[in-house]
């Protein structure tokens, strides 16, 4: 019994000292009418922030984020700070109109160390071939995944938060 009690204890504090790093996804600049009025254009970026969201947690990251609404890039930091992340993936992804139907035109990216308000990773892609793809939600989510496993590459380069990596 002494054996089960000691092996208990010993496995919950073990398990206390595991933590995961927290990252906060925040989808910044986008057009409050175009997301209320455009069912395709907020499932694009549902997607995309989707495909970033599944890539962080199954590298063992804790997720969150601020739901698809307006965010001046200028709040992604404040917001991040508030729900105790330590990083953040601000996205901005700029739309352009053809023949009556809005495609994704560019992604910029800022991935932040929340804590020391350091810039780890950020760039900006051509997503004009997105939509030239035959299933466009499938290919916002495969950007997504894409552009989140570059920022856990570059985290990896650097020292986590709390020295596990990912």
């Amino acid at each position: 019994m002494k054996k089960i009690v000691l092996l208990l204890i010993l496995g919950l504090s073990a398990c206390s000292m595991l933590s995961a790093d927290m990252v906060f996804v925040v989808i910044t600049g986008l057009d409050e009418q175009l997301l209320k009025e455009n069912h395709q254009v907020r499932d694009m970026v549902f997607s995309l922030e989707s495909g970033a969201m599944d890539a962080f947690f199954e590298t063992g990251h804790v997720v969150t984020n601020y739901g698809i609404s307006y965010v001046k890039a200028s709040d992604a930091l404040r917001l991040g700070k508030n729900s105790n992340a330590d990083f953040l993936l601000a996205i901005r992804i700029d739309f352009v109109l053809k023949n009556e139907v809005y495609s994704l035109e560019r992604v910029s990216y800022s991935y932040l160390n929340v804590v020391s308000e350091t810039e780890l990773y950020s760039g900006e892609l051509d997503a004009s071939d997105i939509c030239e793809e035959a299933d466009l939600l499938k290919a916002c989510m495969d950007f997504g995944v894409r552009l989140a496993k570059a920022c856990i590459y570059e985290q990896g380069k650097t020292v986590s938060l709390y020295g596990t990596g990912f």
